[in-house]
């Protein structure tokens, strides 16, 4: 997000969000305090979605990572550009669920302070993929016999293990923690299924701000 003369988020977005409005939709009430929104569509969302995949539905596991890797240097680059090109001092990155994740990462991996605001936000897809419910829209079994081309035949529980260790390596606790733990505040929410994930979340950044709402 982009400020007249205070402050300027860049909304990142929620796993299957394949568009601007709802994120523009937020953003607008944040004119009257003179900050503006820059929207960033992630890559394998909208119009940088492959040809042959199907909605929010990555075609392998590795366009995962990915696509958190494109998100996090893109958003990092436009930070930069605000900061040294356009004069902005005043920044922050805020997202929900996948893209709360991503925003924390850019926070923690930016050479300044910025304001950070994950929304109800795990530490690690594996929250997600492995315990939450994106497990049921898995393809599990393909998986499975994709890795038996590769070495000997798996059960569907190794193969469940396997892409828990993948995903385990992209992990927020690893990253540093950020310039100004002060201006990080987390939120979660008393029926979210992964509230203690979000918790850890907060512990690990070392800041004190964790706001936890009642839906």
């Amino acid at each position: 997000m982009y400020s007249f003369s205070g402050g300027n988020i860049h909304f990142a977005k929620r796993t299957g969000d394949h568009s601007f409005e709802r994120r523009l939709r937020l953003g607008g009430p944040l004119l009257k305090e003179n900050i503006a929104t820059m929207v960033l569509e992630s890559p394998s969302y909208g119009q940088r979605r492959p040809m042959m995949q199907h909605g929010a539905k990555l075609l392998c596991v590795s366009d995962l990572r990915l696509l958190g890797k494109a998100t996090i240097e893109e958003s990092r680059s436009l930070l930069h550009w605000l900061d040294t090109e356009e004069g902005f001092g005043k920044m922050g990155v805020c997202g929900l669920s996948m893209g709360g994740v991503h925003a924390a990462m850019v926070g923690s991996l930016h050479p300044t302070p910025v304001a950070t605001l994950p929304f109800l936000s795990p530490h690690t897809a594996v929250v997600a993929f492995c315990e939450g419910i994106l497990q049921h829209a898995t393809a599990w079994e393909a998986l499975r016999k994709d890795l038996a081309v590769q070495k000997a035949a798996m059960t569907l529980e190794e193969v469940r293990e396997r892409m828990r260790n993948v995903l385990s390596l992209i992990d927020v606790t690893r990253f540093p923690i950020p310039k100004n733990p002060n201006v990080v505040i987390f939120v979660s929410a008393t029926q979210l299924q992964q509230r203690s994930s979000v918790f850890f979340f907060a512990v690990s950044f070392f800041h004190p701000s964790f706001i936890q709402v009642s839906f």
